[in-house]
C-alpha cells in the first residue's frame, strides 16, 4: 500500500504570499495543525502550523536547543504574543515556512509514511517529484485509518 492510496488529494493550501494573518485564519477555520504552502502554479514551497505560530509567542532563548528555560519572568503572556503578532500579521507566510521536515511521494510506502509521520510532523505533504507539485496529505489518521480498516 502506498500513501497515495491514503492520501486526501486537494487538500486545503495557502498561497505563499499570503499573510500571516490569512494563514491563522485558515488554521482555525479548518481546525488542522499544518497546511501546505504553493506557489500560484501549485508547486510546493513548505508548510504553516501551529507549532510556527507557537513559536512567536516564546522568547528566542526558549527555542534553543535541549535548553531547559523558567519562562516565569514573562508576565503577560497572552499579551506578549498578541503584541508580536500584530507586528508580523501582515509578514508573508513565505518568509516563515517549516522547509525541513519529509516530503512523501505518490509511491511512498505506508510503512515508511508511519515512520516519519512518527519522527516528524502530524501532516507530511506528497509531491510529484518531477513537477514539484502538491498533490495531498497524509497525516496520522490516514495512516490509523489505513492500519484499522480492511
Amino acid at each position: 500500500m502506498s500513501c497515495q492510496s491514503t492520501m486526501t488529494a486537494d487538500p486545503p493550501t495557502l498561497q505563499g504570499d499570503a499573510s500571516i494573518e490569512t494563514g491563522m485564519r485558515a488554521l482555525l477555520e479548518t481546525h488542522l495543525s499544518a497546511m501546505p504552502v504553493i506557489q500560484q502554479d501549485g508547486r510546493y514551497l513548505g508548510m504553516f502550523g501551529v507549532r510556527k505560530l507557537l513559536t512567536f509567542m516564546l522568547p528566542s532563548a526558549a527555542l534553543l536547543d535541549n535548553l531547559v528555560i523558567d519562562l516565569a519572568f514573562v508576565k503577560d503572556p497572552i499579551g506578549d504574543f498578541r503584541a508580536r503578532l500584530a507586528e508580523i500579521r501582515g509578514q508573508f507566510i513565505r518568509d516563515h515556512l517549516e522547509t525541513e521536515g519529509p516530503i512523501l511521494r505518490p509511491d511512498t510506502s505506508i510503512m515508511e509514511v508511519i515512520l516519519l509521520l512518527c519522527r516528524s510532523r502530524n501532516i507530511l505533504p506528497v509531491v510529484d517529484e518531477k513537477s514539484q507539485r502538491l498533490m495531498g496529505v497524509v497525516s496520522s489518521w490516514h495512516a490509523v485509518r489505513a492500519i484499522a480498516e480492511p
